[in-house]
């Protein structure tokens, strides 16, 4: 899985998720971590294609 995180490790932040957010605001909060990470990802990969834009010429 993830270097130096166990499975029982993942299930303790698991539960404290549901604890926390509560059963009907997880999928909203997943919801937005997606939209994160994806405008994260496109910006990397804007930064990337400037960088061999640069390098090229």
């Amino acid at each position: 899985m993830l270097p130096g995180i166990s499975m029982s490790e993942v299930m303790v932040v698991l539960v404290v998720v549901l604890i926390v957010l509560g059963p009907k605001s997880i999928p909203r909060a997943a919801r937005r971590i997606g939209q994160w990470m994806r405008a994260a990802r496109n910006a990397m990969d804007d930064i990337r294609d400037e960088f061999r834009d640069l390098t090229n010429t």
